[in-house]
């Protein structure tokens, strides 16, 4: 356990599971969870929120503030306009939303 709210993903049989892509609860209904708007993948946001994730040296919501960052950026980084931008900046929040409830 980290301290000071820090954030360590330890499973219990004691394995640090390794960057894995983007797990989001089955309630959002979303098919490819690495590529939700299916314009622009979230992976590489994903497994550097996982990595944040698997030690302690980083506040839980300092992980979760670069995730959204990184997910923005992605949408910023794929050439997107209007609607589809639009999408993409939603589901950033969505999934932002998740790791709130989920971590």
């Amino acid at each position: 356990m980290c301290k000071d709210g820090k954030v360590w993903k330890q499973k219990s049989n004691g394995v640090i599971p390794a960057a894995d892509g983007c797990s989001v609860p089955d309630v959002l209904g979303i098919t490819d969870k690495d590529n939700p708007t299916g314009k622009c993948s979230f992976k590489s946001a994903c497994d550097q929120h996982d990595n944040d994730y698997s030690n302690c040296s980083m506040q839980k919501m300092n992980a979760d503030k670069s995730f959204m960052q990184n997910m923005i950026n992605a949408c910023n980084n794929c050439n997107l306009e209007g609607r589809d931008l639009e999408n993409c900046y939603a589901a950033a929040a969505r999934y932002a939303g998740a790791v709130g409830f989920e971590g």
